[in-house]
């Protein structure tokens, strides 16, 4: 079952990052430039992290604190129960002081407590009474020298007064120094922790920075050299680019760009391109030549590209007037719709001439036409005006 299980659980979430999380992160270099989009992620992550690392640092510097606040306040209490164990072993509980370690740095409190009652025996302004700290009466039942922190700024630490005791006959602890310490003299402060962040972050945008440069580069520098191969291939004629990158993507990107070439290679080569001359002069030429009125029209656009004289005087129109026009330019309008047959006629069947009878002063005129081939469709179409009396016929 779990072997089963995992991959389940593998699809559901590669299925919901792609449809859910992944589509947002893909719509940001839409928004920006792609090298900001990174450089931002980056300034993200760097800022969590060095956010996150203060956590656990921070816990460390109060984990070595609190232990050095417990082994300096176990230090002062120690001393303070050798500074006053001559005065109690001679019985003088009046010579007992707690000034001298009650004036050091941190300290809250200094006491020095009787092990048979309890009660408080030095400073004297307090003698006779109780301490109220929980921690003391128990290191009391311990008899032996202790420490503990009892809240988050506070260490006491307890000391015993041993000495022997000539009613007993023994060595016995007859008092008990106890110093209350001060956390926060040693603690850091919200600004020594604040400056610690802000440096480390600085440290951590350097590095990010010469880490981005070299990431950006990284991801720049296959695109760029895809890039150029691509256009030195389409110049040249070549018909493959490489990647060195092992990056299943890249490579798979690179093989069908290589298979696009290949195509592209195979349809130029049985598609050559095939271009028409320029028929302008040779279309004049002819036109000029021949002994009757005519005219040249241009298959593309049926423009007039020619008229020679005879055509001029017999239709009484110019050549300035109608060369690069259409046919719309001849007034005469029996012979303009007369010719748009033949044009009509001649598109159907470019290899036949055709013709129509048309009256000019009442002089009966045979108007052909002939549609003359370029290298693979109609280049233009000459018309000619044929007297009747001239031996023209219909065809």
């Amino acid at each position: 079952p779990v072997k089963k299980g995992f991959p389940e659980i593998k699809e559901k979430v590669e299925t919901y990052l792609e449809n859910v999380v992944l589509p947002g992160v893909y719509k940001l270099p839409e928004l920006l430039e792609f090298k900001w989009v990174l450089a931002l992620m980056m300034a993200a992550f760097i800022l969590i992290v060095t956010s996150l690392s203060t956590i656990p640092l921070l816990r460390i510097l109060r984990d070595s604190i609190e232990k050095e606040s417990q082994q300096h306040a176990m230090t002062l209490a120690s001393n303070l129960a050798q500074i006053n164990r001559p005065a109690l072993m001679s019985g003088q509980q009046t010579a007992v002081s707690v000034d001298l370690i009650r004036k050091r740095p941190g300290v809250k409190e200094a006491l020095i407590i009787s092990n048979i009652d309890g009660n408080i025996i030095a400073p004297a302004n307090r003698a006779g009474s109780y301490p109220d700290m929980p921690f003391i009466h128990q290191a009391r039942l311990n008899g032996k020298a202790d420490v503990s922190q009892v809240s988050d700024s506070s260490v006491i630490a307890v000391a015993p007064i041993e000495f022997f005791n000539a009613e007993t006959g023994t060595q016995a602890v007859t008092a008990y120094a106890v110093v209350a310490y001060d956390m926060s003299t040693l603690a850091v402060d919200d600004g020594k922790t604040l400056s610690l962040f802000i440096q480390t972050l600085f440290i951590a945008l350097i590095v990010g920075m010469i880490l981005f440069f070299f990431i950006y580069k990284m991801i720049e520098y296959p695109l760029k050299t895809l890039n150029s191969q691509l256009d030195t291939a389409l110049r040249e004629g070549q018909q493959d680019v490489i990647t060195t990158y092992d990056f299943p993507a890249l490579q798979s990107l690179t093989s069908n760009i290589n298979s696009a070439l290949s195509r592209v290679g195979q349809e130029d080569a049985s598609h050559v391109p095939v271009y028409e001359q320029d028929r302008n002069q040779e279309l004049a030429h002819l036109v000029d030549l021949i002994g009757f009125p005519a005219l040249a029209l241009l298959a593309e656009g049926e423009l007039i590209a020619h008229v020679n004289p005879g055509f001029e005087d017999r239709t009484g129109l110019t050549a300035s007037t109608l060369m690069h026009q259409n046919l719309s330019a001849i007034t005469d309008q029996a012979l303009k719709l007369s010719v748009q047959d033949l044009l009509e006629r001649a598109k159907l069947d470019p290899s036949q001439l055709h013709s129509n009878e048309i009256e000019f002063s009442g002089e009966s005129y045979q108007v052909a036409l002939q549609a003359v081939m370029g290298s693979q469709k109609v280049a233009y179409f000459v018309v000619v005006l044929l007297p009747m009396d001239a031996g023209g016929g219909e065809a």
